[in-house]
């Protein structure tokens, strides 16, 4: 099985998923280099992870949803990838909401420098709103994130996952 969509010097894996067997591309680069995203995926890197399956990971700061393969950004991805990790969001979504009391969410996902990408993995980021948020949606660049406390990540983490 392959993606017609794919460039010519791309090698494939196919792996098994929950749903559907899903053709992954890593252009030659299953995390061999000094991604950030890639260690937590491969565990080398601690996080506190919330899902986690073959091929999609989501761990907090706040939530970050990431395929477990690098792909650089939303442009790299194969369509069956993105076929995978659409298919997880929405209930990785539901699932932090519950848990944080939010009614409301952003999802967010920046391409490039110019974008505001920092890590260049492709990510998405889940952000709860609540009804003390302003009213009216002023844009990303007003979203502030809350750090939280090791102890309190962990409380957060098996409160989610217990939405799952």
């Amino acid at each position: 099985m392959s993606d017609p969509s794919l460039p010519s010097n791309t090698t494939s894996a196919t792996i098994t998923g929950s749903e559907a067997d899903i053709v992954i591309a890593n252009n030659g680069d299953a995390g061999s280099h000094d991604c950030i995203f890639c260690k937590i995926a491969k565990k080398e890197a601690p996080a506190n992870i919330i899902y986690e399956d073959e091929n999609v990971m989501a761990f907090l700061g706040h939530t970050l949803v990431i395929p477990k393969y690098h792909y650089r950004n939303l442009a790299s991805t194969p369509p069956l990838a993105m076929s995978h990790l659409g298919s997880v969001l929405p209930r990785i979504a539901r699932a932090v909401c519950e848990a944080v009391d939010a009614p409301d969410f952003n999802v967010m996902q920046n391409n490039g420098i110019r974008a505001g990408q920092v890590v260049f993995h492709l990510h998405f980021h889940i952000m709860p709103r609540h009804p003390t948020d302003a009213k009216k949606f002023q844009g990303f660049k007003r979203l502030k994130r809350e750090r939280i406390n090791g102890e309190e990540a962990g409380s957060l983490e098996e409160r989610i996952k217990a939405r799952l």
